[in-house]
């Protein structure tokens, strides 16, 4: 009896543990949304050169914020997608898919998960849903260097860790204007706005607005 007593005791143990474990492991409910708003950039690329190769207000960037969870999980599973999906389209198209594809494209992929341009091109309806579960874009903004910015919101809570991209976008090249993480605390909720600067982005601002219960 006793030592069926302490096989119920160990299990109960194991169970409130595994429990917390499951818990620890969830998300925190969001409570805020983090929304883009304003965004001013540089004229000119770090070297001088116009973003863009038009004249005049032509050559000025198309720039679209991307906010990205720093979730590494989902990153995993849509990078893995993200390589499927671009395997597969070799196939169609009758290319050979070099040796080692798959490990040389994962360390580029950040580049088209960055940036929602890129995976429109892809046209790929799974991805975009699980890319979805951990990003946003902005609408894109043409030939503009000062911009209100429409859409892109994103729910966050606290100790939320947000990657921010802003990216030149262009037919096929995006050029990376400017990337930096944002940690998500209760004194920047309580104090309901942010202002960035990194990179090329001389401005960002970003709101943080409380979900409705």
């Amino acid at each position: 009896m006793l030592f069926l007593s302490r096989c119920c005791l160990a299990g109960l143990i194991f169970v409130i543990a595994l429990s917390t474990s499951r818990g620890a492991d969830r998300p925190a409910k969001p409570t805020h949304i983090l929304q883009p708003v304003m965004l001013e950039v540089q004229p000119t690329q770090p070297n001088g050169n116009p973003w863009d190769t038009g004249i005049g207000a032509f050559a000025r960037p198309d720039p679209q914020v991307t906010m990205m969870r720093n979730d590494p999980k989902l990153l995993q599973v849509a990078t893995d997608m993200l390589i499927d999906v671009m395997e597969q389209r070799m196939k169609d198209l009758g290319r050979p898919v070099p040796p080692r594809f798959r490990e040389v494209f994962a360390r580029g992929a950040m580049t088209s998960l960055r940036c929602g341009k890129s995976l429109e091109a892809l046209q790929n309806p799974e991805l975009t849903a699980i890319r979805g579960k951990f990003a946003s874009d902005t609408t894109v903004a043409s030939d503009s260097l000062l911009t209100k910015l429409v859409d892109g919101g994103m729910k966050v809570a606290v100790d939320d860790n947000i990657l921010i991209f802003v990216n030149d976008t262009d037919l096929a090249a995006h050029d990376l204007m400017g990337q930096t993480e944002l940690k998500i605390t209760k004194d920047l909720l309580a104090k309901g706005e942010v202002e960035l600067k990194f990179n090329s982005v001389d401005s960002l601002r970003l709101k943080l607005l409380p979900i409705a219960d």
